[in-house]
């Protein structure tokens, strides 16, 4: 009597990858205002670099990078709302700059309009 080989079980794999990935999203939104190294949220996640960037774009729709700098841009955004500011005076604010990471003042105004842009379409 021969046995067949056992396969892996495919959904048990993809939730403990999910699972993973969702780690690595806590941790980055914990962590949103610190530089992001993709070696050390692969560490953290127990998965390659390659891995972990499928993953998360899978959950995420974008890539860490662009995560964090949602993160980062949700507060000016609030800002912005909050204060009665346009993306662009409100992209010229040096501490803002930096803290998003030091982009060019018509990046980040095209950001922080695309941003208000995408949220208001979701109302």
């Amino acid at each position: 009597m021969k046995l067949e080989p056992i396969e892996k079980p495919k959904g048990l794999m993809m939730r403990i990858a999910y699972f993973r990935t969702a780690k690595a999203i806590a941790w980055v939104k914990a962590n949103y205002t610190k530089p992001l190294r993709m070696e050390e949220l692969a560490q953290i996640a127990g998965m390659g670099l390659s891995t972990l960037h499928h993953h998360f774009r899978a959950l995420t729709a974008m890539s860490p990078l662009q995560y964090q700098k949602q993160l980062r841009l949700q507060p000016a955004r609030g800002r912005m709302l909050a204060d009665g500011l346009d993306a662009a005076s409100l992209a010229s604010a040096p501490m803002l700059r930096w803290y998003v990471g030091r982009l060019s003042v018509c990046l980040l105004c095209r950001m922080l309009m695309c941003l208000s842009v995408d949220s208001l379409s979701g109302i």
